[in-house]
């Protein structure tokens, strides 16, 4: 719990998942000091959950070469007023050649391990089905 006019995103869980050699990093909302305060212990993962939903406060260009993700997931609301993902993280992460999945763009997203690597699809909601 953030204190009294704190900002609650500085609490924000980091966590390193594995299975065999394959790893996954969720970000929850942290802030670009708490990502690279835990790239400094952790770090490289398959894929990378992307931080505070591609907010500008995320994914310094030190911290994504420090994960160096095989592909980048966006958990973001299509059309959200906050302007999520900003340009600015999308432009490092096409400089860095990382592949990105957004669930504003393909819905929801699923990450599966093979012998290969993650690969990844995206299921969009359909209305008829509910």
């Amino acid at each position: 719990m953030a204190e009294k006019g704190g900002n609650a995103n500085e609490s924000s869980a980091v966590v390193l998942v594995a299975c065999g050699k394959s790893k996954v990093l969720l970000t929850g909302d942290a802030t670009s000091e708490i990502e690279l305060a835990a790239a400094a212990a952790l770090i490289r993962s398959d894929v990378l959950k992307v931080s505070h939903h591609g907010s500008s406060t995320s994914s310094e260009m030190a911290f994504l070469k420090a994960v160096s993700p095989k592909v980048a997931v966006i958990s973001v609301g299509r059309n959200n007023r906050f302007g999520h993902p900003h340009d600015e993280v999308l432009e490092r992460l096409e400089y860095l050649g990382i592949p990105v999945a957004r669930t504003d763009e393909g819905g929801a997203i699923k990450v599966v391990f093979d012998e290969t690597g993650p690969k990844w699809y995206s299921y969009r909601c359909q209305r008829n089905c509910f």
